[in-house]
Protein backbone atom coordinates (compact mmCIF):
# COMPACT_ATOMS: atom_id res chain seq x y z
CA UNK A 1 0.00 0.00 0.00
CA UNK A 2 1.92 2.85 -1.05
CA UNK A 3 0.50 6.58 0.17
CA UNK A 4 -1.85 9.03 -2.44
CA UNK A 5 -0.77 12.16 -3.09
CA UNK A 6 -3.89 13.44 -0.64
CA UNK A 7 -2.31 11.26 2.01
CA UNK A 8 -1.92 13.69 5.19
CA UNK A 9 1.74 14.12 6.46
CA UNK A 10 0.52 12.83 9.95
CA UNK A 11 -1.28 9.77 8.48
CA UNK A 12 2.29 9.23 6.41
CA UNK A 13 4.18 9.67 9.70
CA UNK A 14 1.86 7.52 11.55
CA UNK A 15 2.24 4.97 9.21
CA UNK A 16 6.27 5.06 8.58
CA UNK A 17 6.55 4.99 12.66
CA UNK A 18 4.08 1.50 12.65
CA UNK A 19 6.00 0.41 9.33
CA UNK A 20 9.30 0.97 11.52
CA UNK A 21 7.98 -0.52 14.92
CA UNK A 22 7.07 -3.82 12.98
CA UNK A 23 10.76 -4.04 11.55
CA UNK A 24 12.19 -3.10 14.80
CA UNK A 25 10.27 -6.07 16.25
CA UNK A 26 11.18 -8.54 14.17
CA UNK A 27 14.38 -7.20 14.03
CA UNK A 28 14.67 -7.73 17.82
CA UNK A 29 12.92 -11.26 17.66
CA UNK A 30 16.15 -12.20 15.16
CA UNK A 31 18.49 -10.45 17.43
CA UNK A 32 17.59 -12.51 20.34
CA UNK A 33 16.83 -15.71 18.31
CA UNK A 34 20.85 -15.40 16.65
CA UNK A 35 21.64 -15.11 20.95
CA UNK A 36 20.10 -17.83 22.20
CA UNK A 37 21.37 -20.31 19.22
CA UNK A 38 25.33 -18.43 20.22
CA UNK A 39 24.95 -19.34 23.38
CA UNK A 40 23.76 -23.22 22.62
CA UNK A 41 26.82 -22.98 20.58
CA UNK A 42 29.12 -22.12 22.93
CA UNK A 43 27.82 -24.74 25.36
CA UNK A 44 28.12 -26.88 22.49
CA UNK A 45 31.44 -25.70 21.78
CA UNK A 46 32.75 -25.97 25.63
CA UNK A 47 31.41 -29.66 25.81
CA UNK A 48 33.66 -30.48 22.92
CA UNK A 49 36.57 -28.96 24.17
CA UNK A 50 36.43 -31.23 27.35
CA UNK A 51 36.14 -34.18 25.19
CA UNK A 52 39.23 -33.47 23.30
CA UNK A 53 40.64 -32.35 26.76
CA UNK A 54 39.78 -35.71 27.86
CA UNK A 55 40.90 -37.65 24.74
CA UNK A 56 44.13 -36.26 25.34
CA UNK A 57 44.73 -36.65 28.60
CA UNK A 58 44.14 -40.16 27.96
CA UNK A 59 46.27 -40.82 25.12
CA UNK A 60 49.15 -39.00 27.13
CA UNK A 61 48.47 -41.28 30.12
CA UNK A 62 48.62 -44.36 28.04
CA UNK A 63 51.28 -43.45 26.63
CA UNK A 64 53.70 -43.23 29.73
CA UNK A 65 52.06 -46.22 31.23
CA UNK A 66 53.43 -48.12 27.92
CA UNK A 67 56.67 -46.71 28.58
CA UNK A 68 56.47 -47.52 32.04
CA UNK A 69 55.61 -51.13 31.33
CA UNK A 70 58.46 -51.77 29.23
CA UNK A 71 61.26 -50.05 31.28
CA UNK A 72 59.94 -51.96 34.18
CA UNK A 73 60.70 -55.27 32.51
CA UNK A 74 63.55 -53.67 31.87
CA UNK A 75 64.88 -50.72 33.75
CA UNK A 76 68.61 -49.17 32.19
CA UNK A 77 69.38 -46.77 29.43
CA UNK A 78 66.78 -46.70 26.41
CA UNK A 79 67.06 -44.96 23.38
CA UNK A 80 63.94 -43.45 21.61
CA UNK A 81 63.78 -45.47 18.93
CA UNK A 82 64.73 -48.23 20.28
CA UNK A 83 61.69 -47.50 22.80
CA UNK A 84 59.42 -47.17 19.60
CA UNK A 85 60.21 -50.39 18.31
CA UNK A 86 59.39 -52.05 21.44
CA UNK A 87 55.66 -50.57 21.16
CA UNK A 88 55.22 -50.97 17.56
CA UNK A 89 56.51 -54.79 18.31
CA UNK A 90 53.99 -55.42 20.82
CA UNK A 91 51.01 -54.18 18.47
CA UNK A 92 50.69 -50.69 20.42
CA UNK A 93 50.14 -47.91 17.96
CA UNK A 94 51.71 -44.77 18.63
CA UNK A 95 54.01 -42.12 17.00
CA UNK A 96 57.06 -40.94 17.01
CA UNK A 97 56.22 -37.57 18.67
CA UNK A 98 53.80 -39.84 21.19
CA UNK A 99 56.81 -41.59 22.52
CA UNK A 100 58.82 -38.39 22.69
CA UNK A 101 56.21 -36.30 24.81
CA UNK A 102 55.16 -39.61 26.75
CA UNK A 103 59.54 -40.09 27.70
CA UNK A 104 59.23 -35.65 28.09
CA UNK A 105 56.71 -35.85 30.49
CA UNK A 106 58.06 -38.99 32.64
CA UNK A 107 61.59 -36.95 32.57
CA UNK A 108 59.50 -34.27 34.14
CA UNK A 109 58.10 -36.33 36.97
CA UNK A 110 61.40 -37.71 37.57
CA UNK A 111 60.83 -41.43 36.28
CA UNK A 112 63.58 -41.08 33.73
CA UNK A 113 66.58 -38.87 33.39
CA UNK A 114 67.84 -38.12 29.95
CA UNK A 115 71.36 -38.59 29.16
CA UNK A 116 72.30 -38.39 25.58
CA UNK A 117 70.78 -37.36 22.61
CA UNK A 118 67.45 -39.30 21.67
CA UNK A 119 68.56 -41.40 25.21
CA UNK A 120 67.17 -41.67 28.71
CA UNK A 121 67.68 -43.68 31.62
CA UNK A 122 64.89 -45.53 34.09
CA UNK A 123 65.90 -46.71 37.13
CA UNK A 124 63.93 -50.36 38.35
CA UNK A 125 60.90 -49.44 40.58
CA UNK A 126 63.38 -49.70 43.82
CA UNK A 127 64.75 -46.52 42.34
CA UNK A 128 68.25 -48.11 41.81
CA UNK A 129 69.67 -47.10 38.34
CA UNK A 130 69.65 -49.64 35.67
CA UNK A 131 73.29 -50.41 33.70
CA UNK A 132 71.63 -52.13 31.12
CA UNK A 133 71.61 -50.74 27.72
CA UNK A 134 68.27 -51.88 25.39
CA UNK A 135 69.74 -54.76 23.06
CA UNK A 136 68.57 -52.87 19.93
CA UNK A 137 70.85 -49.85 20.84
CA UNK A 138 73.47 -52.50 20.48
CA UNK A 139 75.83 -50.64 23.66
CA UNK A 140 75.27 -53.49 26.39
Amino acid sequence: MFPSAHTSPSTLRRSLTQVTEREVGVAENFVTSLEERAAAMERDAGAMRKLVEAARELGEDRGREAVRLIVRERPGIWALVDLRAEMKRRGWFTSNKGVDVAVSRLVGSGEARHVGKGRYEFSDSNGKEGVIESPASGVA
